[in-house]
C-alpha cells in the first residue's frame, strides 16, 4: 500500500498535480482499476486474491500486512498524498549512496520506477509517453534488477521451468540485455534478483539468459539469502546486506576505478 502510494505521488507531482482529486481521480482504486483493467481483473479483490491464493491471506490481510510494515496501525494512518516520502527516506536512506553503494567512491544514477509510476510514462495508453533520454548519463556499470515479481500472477517458473511460458521470459530478458548493450557498448552489466522470498527458477533463468548471451561483462550476482529472507518489501538491514554484497561483486569483477 506504502509503495503504491509512493509510486502515485511521483506521479503526480511531476504532471503537477498535488491532489488525487485535482488529477481527476476520487480514490486509490479508482487509479488502480484503470489499470487492472488492462490486465484483465475486474476488481482490486480479484486482483489480490490471484496473488495471495498460494498465501492463504485474504486481500484486507495483506494491506494491514503491508501497513505494519510501512509504520502504519490501522487505514486511517496511511498519509496524505502532500505527506507520502520518497522510497528512499521510507527504507530509512536519505539517498542510494547511503545505503551502501557510498562505498564504491562513484557517482549513482538511478533510474526507480515503480508499477503505476512506470504504467503512466511509458505506457502510451495512460497518456503521452516520456522517452529516456540515454546521452544524460553514460554509466560504466548497469544494475539489472528484475523478474522475481513476474511471478505473480502465476509463477510458472516454479511450476513449469521447461514450459513455453518460462522459455519466453528468459528469451525476453535476454533481448533486453541486447538493448541494454545496443545503447551501452562499454558498459558492465549486473544481473540480479534480491532477498525478497521468490523460487529459485526465476535466478535459475537469469543465469542462463547471462550464459547464452556469451557477454564477459556481462554478470549475475546471486546474493547469500537470495529470495530467502522476507516474504514483504525489504527491511533497512537487508538493503544494507544487498548493498554490502552487490559492492563486493563489482569489485571482484576488476573494472578499472573500482577495484578494492
Amino acid at each position: 500500500m506504502a509503495a503504491s502510494l509512493l509510486a502515485l505521488a511521483s506521479v503526480l507531482e511531476e504532471a503537477g498535480f498535488s491532489s488525487l482529486e485535482e488529477a481527476g481521480f476520487s480514490s486509490l482504486e479508482e487509479v488502480a482499476c484503470s489499470c487492472l483493467e488492462e490486465a484483465g481483473f475486474s476488481s482490486l479483490e480479484e486482483a489480490a486474491c490471484s496473488c495471495l491464493e498460494e498465501e492463504d491471506v485474504s486481500p484486507l490481510e495483506e494491506v494491514l500486512l503491508c501497513e505494519e510494515e510501512a509504520g502504519f496501525s490501522t487505514l486511517e494512518e496511511l498519509p496524505a498524498l502532500s505527506e507520502v516520502p520518497f522510497e528512499e527516506e521510507e527504507a530509512g536512506f536519505s539517498s542510494l549512496e547511503e545505503a551502501g553503494l557510498s562505498s564504491l567512491e562513484e557517482d549513482v544514477s538511478s533510474l526507480e520506477e515503480a508499477g503505476l509510476s512506470s504504467l503512466v510514462r511509458y505506457d502510451s495508453l495512460y497518456g503521452q509517453v516520456t522517452e529516456w533520454d540515454f546521452s544524460k548519463y553514460t554509466p560504466d556499470i548497469v544494475i539489472v534488477a528484475i523478474g522475481q515479481n513476474d511471478s505473480h500472477p502465476e509463477d510458472y517458473m516454479k511450476t513449469d521451468y521447461q514450459g513455453e511460458k518460462a522459455q519466453n521470459w528468459r528469451k525476453h530478458y535476454g533481448e533486453f540485455l541486447k538493448k541494454i548493450r545496443a545503447t551501452y557498448p562499454d558498459a558492465w552489466i549486473v544481473c540480479c534478483t534480491t532477498l525478497l522470498q521468490h523460487d529459485i527458477g526465476w535466478d535459475m533463468s537469469i543465469s542462463q539468459a547471462v550464459q547464452d548471451l556469451g557477454d564477459k561483462k556481462v554478470s549475475h550476482c546471486v546474493f547469500q539469502r537470495n529470495g530467502k529472507a522476507t516474504p514483504g518489501h525489504l527491511r533497512i538491514p537487508e538493503a544494507e546486506e544487498m548493498a554490502k554484497e552487490l559492492c563486493q561483486h563489482i569489485r571482484a569483477l576488476g573494472i578499472e576505478g573500482y577495484e578494492a
